[in-house]
């Protein structure tokens, strides 16, 4: 039988379940800087690079800079998700639905309207993004302030 841990947000769960969380908040935070450089800063501060390195020859400086401004909410919703994963499951459902969309905007546009073919690798990034976050869903944790119905719950939960 798995060891117990219990939070003190009070979440009950396995040890395992509690690495999983733990390896989940990890990701997102990494997650959640590496797109706040990969997205809203590089379309602020330097577009040029940006473009040039996904093979871009010309751009709109001012569409960029709110395509930019629009990153910012996915990655509040990042650090949303990082600091409680569980509470904020929703979102985490959110960042998933996300990153697929995104995937199919990147090959649509790379297939229909001439981007360059090394936007496939925002692509694979949102893919491996769903994938990774959909491994990682905290789905089984249980929540709740009494530790005894915790426990009680839980024993209900490996019947």
């Amino acid at each position: 039988m798995d060891k117990h841990y219990l939070s003190p947000k009070g979440v009950i769960m396995s040890l395992t379940n509690h690495n999983r969380l733990f390896i989940l908040k990890s990701y997102l935070w990494l997650l959640g800087f590496f797109i706040l450089f990969w997205w809203p800063l590089s379309h602020w501060f330097y577009p040029e690079w940006y473009h040039r390195l996904l093979g871009f020859t010309d751009f709109d400086p001012s569409l960029v800079t709110i395509i930019g401004t629009t990153g910012v909410l996915a990655v509040m919703n990042i650090f949303l998700a990082a600091w409680d994963p569980i509470r904020y499951r929703a979102t985490i459902v959110i960042l998933i639905v996300f990153s697929i969309l995104m995937a199919a905007t990147y090959l649509f546009l790379i297939q229909t309207k001439g981007f360059p073919r090394l936007e496939y690798l925002n692509a694979a990034l949102s893919i491996a993004n769903a994938i990774v976050l959909s491994v990682l869903f905290p789905g089984s944790a249980v929540r709740c302030r009494d530790a005894v119905k915790c426990e009680t719950n839980l024993q209900e939960d490996y019947r």
